[in-house]
């Protein structure tokens, strides 16, 4: 039937509507069946505004709805939907033709309460000379219910297929919103939620490889940040190909990626193959765009197996495997290994040296400031160390990731400070000797320090004369007047010294030495280990001890580990020393305050402080 076959043949999303549409219409029209009507049909409208239903008869006796369909194909003959639902003056005025002697076929359109046409309703019945008006009135009631029934679907579909397209739309941007824009991987929240789904209840060994491209600033400065995108792409395609199909893969940086991979049940040196293979897959994909001078990456890797299934751990393991990396240049891969790479990251480190705090294994180091002329201590400057029940004494660059921490370091000043007071002033004579203390922006930045320091000193009766404030010139880079400054301001009025630490070899210097309250600077140990073997580090140390007798400031050179060092120093002029020639760092108790410190051949290599 011509008017029919305009329905698209895929309805499928739609059929449980169509389907229930189609029940109410046959009791509609079953209704309708009366004395002189034998066979009716309702042919709907095509339109994907409403439930795609197929024509619905109903009938007497089955073969009368065979002989209605042809009769309606005699009526309609090559009509379109466009060319009868043209609206109208008689839009909804009844079509009657005789198609044999006796009975006649009754076409009349359905419409909506906006004159929409919703389908064409026929009737089969028997011809009389005279208008029965409760037949009249009959069709005119069943266009009304078809009409209701078929405008209140429609409103229902469209709501549905509103909240369908929705869903669909919402998917659509949910799967965005994993994605990261420029490379297309999950991006860095979506990366941890599913790493995090994939190893819940799991049992399955997985590795997780952090990839860091190197330098890839310079990348940007030298070719521009299209070409920086351009290789990025190229990086995540690289690594992408390389890892097995199992593989989450996700940016979680400007230049960082991360993968999350299930290992085989014998995975020995199989994380190794996959780091090498990522290397060599990304160094390819860099001479395929023209600069095979780049294609370097970093991987740091780490299993379930040694630091379980928490997502944040095993990325904080790989991380600390990154940065061994990166330290060792390795242009591979490392693995984490507890015992050499825990100390590099913060998250893995802290709750062993919160323990350690607990068990008093943090504890100050003093170092003697020597006279050169007579061997006295003159003073001792506080240094950091962990009492590590395993590893023995340790430095703070061996746990520089946690103390760099703010509220790490605001306990840690508050307890070595109390700490080292408290022995300082147990020491025979101490009241002639200095104690220099090392602090830093996040201590000095608090209004309150210089008088928790008053309390301090006051309770173990040490006067404001005694203490060295050691800043380095990092620790200087706020505003003049700021609260640093008027902290050192204020502490050097009431009889404390300042000593600019690691001279030279941070920002500025000369103008820290013009602008800030120093009384001392300090001789970084890169100025003078090297001076008495070479001529031109001799005029640098020299050009510097003149420049602080010049403005009447105090020198202290660190790192003095030969007696060839001590004998030029002295030469120079520079009187008070620190270094392994005299004295390690070690407990106050080590140091006799009667007796002087000659110059020894340090047994081993310096601990930085």
């Amino acid at each position: 039937m011509k008017l029919a076959s305009r329905f698209p043949a895929d309805t499928h999303s739609l059929r449980p509507a169509a389907e229930a549409l189609t029940q109410e219409i046959e009791l509609i029209l079953d209704l309708l069946l009366s004395r002189d009507t034998d066979a009716l049909c309702f042919i709907p409208c095509p339109s994907r505004r409403m439930p795609l239903i197929d024509p619905v008869s109903v009938s007497r006796q089955p073969d009368h709805v065979l002989d209605l369909h042809g009769w309606i194909e005699q009526v309609i003959g090559t009509s379109s939907w466009d060319e009868i639902s043209l609206p109208g003056e008689q839009s909804a005025a009844p079509v009657a033709t005789e198609i044999e002697p006796g009975r006649t076929l009754i076409l009349r359109r359905v419409l909506s309460q906006d004159g929409d046409v919703l389908g064409l309703l026929a009737f089969r019945q028997k011809t009389v000379q005279l208008p029965d008006q409760s037949g009249i009135s009959d069709t005119l009631n069943a266009c009304g219910l078809l009409g209701h029934a078929i405008s209140r679907w429609r409103e229902m579909m469209l709501l549905e297929l509103d909240c369908a397209n929705e869903m669909q739309r919402s998917r659509r941007l949910s799967k965005q919103a994993q994605l990261d824009g420029l490379t297309h991987l999950l991006n860095q929240n979506a990366y941890r939620m599913r790493c995090a789904e994939a190893l819940a209840g799991v049992h399955q060994n997985h590795a997780i490889m952090m990839i860091d491209v190197d330098n890839f600033k310079s990348v940007n400065d030298i070719y521009g940040h299209h070409f920086g995108d351009v290789y990025l792409r190229e990086v995540a395609r690289a690594i992408t190909r390389a890892l097995p199909r199992g593989a989450l893969i996700g940016r979680i940086g400007g230049d960082e990626f991360s993968a999350l991979i299930p290992l085989p049940p014998d995975s020995c040196g199989y994380v190794d193959r996959l780091m090498t293979s990522c290397v060599s897959d990304v160094q390819r994909a860099a001479a395929r765009i023209g600069k095979p001078n780049l294609g370097r990456v970093s991987i740091g890797s780490a299993t379930c197996e040694d630091c379980g299934c928490d997502v944040d751990t095993l990325m904080q393991c790989a991380d600390a495997a990154l940065y061994a990396c990166k330290a060792a240049a390795r242009g591979t891969g490392v693995t984490f290994d507890p015992l050499r790479h825990e100390s590099l990251s913060a998250l893995l480190i802290k709750p062993r040296f919160l323990a350690a705090l607990r068990n008093d294994e943090i504890q100050p180091y003093f170092q003697p400031v020597v006279d050169l002329d007579s061997g006295d201590i003159k003073g001792f400057e506080v240094l950091l160390r962990w009492l590590h029940p395993q590893k023995g004494v340790l430095g703070p660059t061996e746990f520089s990731s946690v103390i760099s921490d703010p509220e790490m370091a605001e306990t840690l000043t508050r307890r070595m400070v109390e700490t080292a007071l408290r022995a300082f002033s147990k020491r025979d004579g101490y009241r002639a000797e200095t104690l220099a203390l090392n602090l830093g922006t996040i201590d000095l930045i608090k209004s309150e320090f210089v008088f928790d320091l008053q309390a301090q000193l006051a309770r173990y009766d040490i006067e404001w004369r005694q203490i060295v404030i050691e800043v380095t010139e990092g620790t200087m880079l706020g505003p003049i007047n700021g609260p640093v400054f008027q902290n050192l301001k204020e502490m050097r009025s009431r009889g404390a010294k300042v000593a600019l630490d690691d001279f030279g070899t941070g920002y500025g210097g000369l103008s820290h030495l013009r602008d800030w309250p120093v009384d001392i600077i300090k001789l970084d140990r890169s100025y003078i280990e090297n001076a008495a073997r070479s001529d031109e580090d001799a005029i640098f140390a020299r050009a510097l001890i003149d420049i602080a007798r010049t403005l009447q400031l105090d020198v202290i050179a660190e790192g003095v580990e030969t007696c060839a060092t001590a004998r030029l120093l002295s030469a120079l002029g520079c009187r008070l020393v620190q270094g392994y020639l005299f004295a390690a760092p070690a407990p106050i108790e080590t140091f006799d305050h009667r007796s002087t410190l000659a110059a020894r051949d340090p047994q081993r290599q310096p601990e930085r402080s």
